[in-house]
């Protein structure tokens, strides 16, 4: 099961989140053919908590691991809340004069998103996957990402 939590600078609250302690955490299968929709959010610049046109998005992800075998759960390889990997990833997504652009960081690494995102040239909005840290892949796989896409909404 992977949690989910997304906050934005300057909001005293979070805007998303599916958990397993409020019974909605996001179910995972063994294989998976389509991405797995986490949360959509609006962004309004001219907001901005830095004043500069610049929404900073923090997106906590944590993958817990049960075991059921027949009717029984198998609690005795887990630890209640102490998932098998948990980061936070960072975004910055900018807006200026109807152009988009983006950072990120994983939190373990550094709180200011330094990497830039650099979307497909071949989608008709910036549309980027984010790969996961080592840590990440170890348990969720080589390819494991997340998939970021920024329009206007119309």
């Amino acid at each position: 099961q992977m949690e989910v939590r997304s906050a934005l600078r300057g909001l005293p609250v979070a805007i998303h989140e599916q958990s397993i302690d409020h019974y909605c955490p996001i179910t995972l299968e063994l294989t998976r053919e389509k991405p797995i929709p986490l949360f959509t959010a609006f962004m309004i610049p001219s907001y901005s908590a830095s004043g500069d046109s610049t929404c900073r998005y923090a997106i906590k992800l944590a993958l817990h691991s049960f075991v059921k075998k027949e009717r029984d759960w198998l609690f005795g390889s887990h630890i209640d809340q102490l998932p098998l990997w948990s980061d936070y990833l960072i975004v910055d997504v900018t807006v200026l004069d109807g152009v988009y652009t983006a950072k990120y960081t994983w939190n373990h690494e550094n709180e200011e998103p330094q990497h830039p995102i650099n979307p497909n040239p071949h989608a008709d909005s910036f549309v980027a996957d984010i790969l996961l840290p080592e840590r990440g892949k170890k348990v969720l796989g080589k390819e494991a990402a997340v998939h970021l896409e920024i329009f206007p909404w119309n």
